[in-house]
């Protein structure tokens, strides 16, 4: 009954008398409220319900390299990444049109030989040098040449040192199960932070870096990026700054890959003899 109706006065005629129950199947079912109901937050969910669980925002160059969400670069970006590079483009000019951070292009194209003018190139109409990322061929040549140089230098260091400091032996096994060889930059690669963690508290302590470290991150799709690049950083003592994190399929339910490379072939070479120094040392007691 309308209450605003005086009593004894009829209903219009266009007013539907509404049934008290819904027919057949249309009847909604009670759900039960014991069993929790699956959701996923957005970003902007995740800041307004617990903002201290990400960083805060911050303002990005737009001319600097971008850090995205690649969730469309499961296949298809890394291909096309691949085919320009086969087709004699740069890291940078690859970066910029598939709008990814020069990082990830290293690292996908990492196999594949650099141009030979790569030293400097074109980007966005403008000439500029390749920051560390590639190098031209004589910067190649002394590269290697100083790589080489100080991995007999590292050998030779470790060689002494280890008989009287067994506590770096441990620390060097460690750096040798995550270290991947590069004639231009330190890697510690693995999906292990805690290895990585110690691999590089070792590496400052005893090798004294002075060049930036920057980390790749690949991460399962569900995870933020921006709190597993956190995390990261927490953990290894890294600026997110300097830390890029790409989503990956195949990190789906695993922890994420990282890559921490750090442009100095000295430094690489160094590691690099030690490691050697270490193995020598591992196959004389095994003989």
């Amino acid at each position: 009954m309308n209450i605003d109706q005086p009593e004894g006065t009829a209903a219009p005629a266009d007013t539907p008398d509404l049934p008290s129950a819904l027919p057949g199947d249309a009847v909604q079912q009670q759900l039960p409220l014991d069993e929790p109901v699956p959701y996923r937050l957005t970003a902007q969910g995740r800041r307004l319900v617990a903002p201290d669980d990400l960083p805060v925002l911050r303002v990005v160059d737009l001319d600097a390299p971008r850090h995205v969400d690649l969730d469309r670069a499961d296949g298809a970006v890394r291909a096309r990444a691949r085919a320009l590079r086969l087709a004699g483009s740069h890291t940078l000019d690859i970066a910029d049109e598939l709008g990814v951070d020069p990082l990830h292009v290293e690292a996908w194209v990492a196999d594949l030989p650099v141009p030979a003018d790569a030293g400097v190139q074109r980007r966005r109409g403008q000439l500029r040098a390749v920051p560390d990322v590639e190098l031209d061929v004589p910067s190649r040549v002394a590269a290697t040449a100083a790589w080489r140089a100080a991995a007999d230098e590292g050998r030779d260091e470790a060689e002494r040192r280890l008989p009287d400091e067994p506590w770096l032996r441990g620390g060097l096994g460690v750096v040798s199960g995550v270290l991947e060889a590069d004639h231009h930059a330190l890697l510690l690669c693995g999906d292990q932070v805690g290895l990585i963690r110690a691999a590089w508290a070792w590496t400052v302590s005893t090798l004294s870096p002075t060049a930036p470290a920057r980390v790749l991150l690949s991460h399962d799709p569900a995870q933020p990026g921006d709190r597993v690049a956190h995390e990261v950083g927490a953990a290894l003592g890294i600026p997110v700054e300097s830390i890029t994190a790409t989503r990956d399929p195949a990190r789906a339910g695993r922890g994420p890959w990282v890559r921490l490379r750090v442009s100095d072939p000295v430094l690489a070479g160094r590691a690099e003899g030690w490691r050697r120094a270490l193995l020598a040392e591992v196959e004389q007691g095994a003989g």
